[in-house]
């Protein structure tokens, strides 16, 4: 006897059910499952990767903000002992190495680019709940080193990022970054903790970006429905750096 097949019947998943596979799916894909680079469906959604890493000097931290596995900006701390400027912090897309110590420098092939003052001299420190947009002035070197967030001398330091001497608490370097050909806006959060001209700490402590194309993102926003929580390291090894 041929069996008849019974009619399908469409089956609608709870809201919160299609929360948790969404979560899933993004998880998987950032242990190193292809999913397009975690593109999200038409929704906004903002991922969000809370960290605590102290820079070191002389080798770039990476920053994967999408968790593909290549690191989509640096940062860069560099104490040069033999000129008054001292030490400088800078952002970029691309690193070189000479000597054992590795520098930001200008690429220009590069597309991804860090929101800049209006002098565009140095990397804007923003507040927490500023806007990262479209229409921002942005780029990606300055003095052919990547953006520069400021530099310390012998006795005085400069750019927005040393605030003359005393640091800065919990502020924002905004980005702009390319996922398949199409533009993304992010933040990085940063703390700068100055003892001297020549000790200066350095520390991220979290950076997000929004998977919606050309959509803006409000620094330091972690929290709502939007949001989504991917915890540094803890979803598989990610390749920093490969370029």
């Amino acid at each position: 006897m041929k069996e008849r097949s019974l009619p399908g019947k469409p089956v609608v998943l709870a809201e919160s059910t299609q929360r948790r596979l969404a979560m899933y799916a993004l998880a998987a894909s950032a242990a190193g499952v292809t999913m397009m680079a975690l593109e999200m469906p038409a929704e906004a959604k903002i991922i969000y990767t809370p960290t605590h890493v102290t820079l070191v000097p002389g080798k770039a931290t990476p920053i994967d903000l999408n968790k593909d596995g290549i690191a989509d900006f640096f940062l860069d701390q560099y104490y040069n002992h033999t000129s008054d400027v001292g030490m400088r912090l800078s952002a970029c897309q691309y690193v070189y190495s000479i000597s054992g110590n590795v520098f930001c420098y200008y690429h220009r092939t590069g597309a991804n680019a860090i929101r800049v003052t209006e002098s565009n001299k140095w990397a804007k420190c923003n507040r927490f709940g500023a806007i990262i947009k479209a229409g921002d002035r942005f780029d990606k070197q300055i003095y052919g080193e990547g953006v520069p967030l400021g530099r310390g001398g012998s006795t005085s330091f400069s750019g927005p990022w040393m605030d003359g001497g005393k640091g800065v608490k919990n502020r924002y370097l905004g980005l702009k970054f390319k996922i398949n050909e199409r533009f993304h806006y992010g933040w990085a959060r940063i703390t700068v903790k100055i003892a001297g001209p020549r000790h200066v700490t350095v520390v991220l402590t979290g950076y997000a970006y929004e998977t919606v194309p050309n959509k803006p993102i409000i620094t330091g926003k972690t929290k709502g429905s939007d949001v989504i929580h991917v915890e540094s390291g803890s979803l598989g090894a990610l390749a920093a750096g490969r370029r």
